[in-house]
């Protein structure tokens, strides 16, 4: 859960949360629903926690501000207006800036999750080359939409330990 302790860090330096169980189930949905094969995880995770909360009483408003939390790790872009969301959107992407064994354990398992396809086809899938692009170039291209996400990880240091990745 590299997520919540992303979270944690932020808050013991500073950061203010507005809305804790708001950001909590948006990120225990964000991957409720991950199949490999599908380009509609997120908008499939979002439809079912809408369900599944709607179900548990939730008011519809804080239902669709997670909704909307989900959807925006698609892209990971600035969720308008929301701090928490942006740090959500931040905590998405914090593994490219774990320590190297970390990393290196995601990127093992990412790879097991898409065993279906061969070695050729996973390099040129678009999931690869994205990271592959984020994690060579992480403190220029990443967007980090919270200073703390920024300052964390925008560390020239870094670069050596993500080339592994390229």
């Amino acid at each position: 859960m590299f997520m919540f302790d992303f979270i944690q860090q932020a808050c013991k330096a500073g950061y203010t949360l507005q809305g804790t169980a708001t950001l909590d189930w948006g990120i225990w949905f964000h991957d409720v629903v991950h199949n490999p094969e599908s380009s509609t995880n997120e908008a499939d995770s979002a439809a079912l926690a809408g369900q599944l909360l709607q179900a548990a009483g939730l008011q519809q408003d804080t239902i669709n501000k997670i909704k909307t939390y989900i959807l925006a790790t698609a892209s990971h872009h600035h969720v308008e207006g929301d701090p928490d969301g942006d740090l959500m959107m931040d905590a998405d992407l914090a593994i490219l800036g774990a320590p190297l064994h970390k990393y290196i354990d995601y990127a093992v398992a990412v790879r097991k999750e898409y065993g279906h396809l061969s070695d050729e086809e996973y390099t040129k899938s678009r999931w690869v080359t994205n990271i592959a692009k984020l994690a060579v170039h992480m403190p220029l291209v990443v967007p980090w939409q919270t200073s703390y996400g920024a300052d964390r990880y925008c560390d020239p240091t870094l670069l050596d330990d993500c080339r592994l990745c390229s």
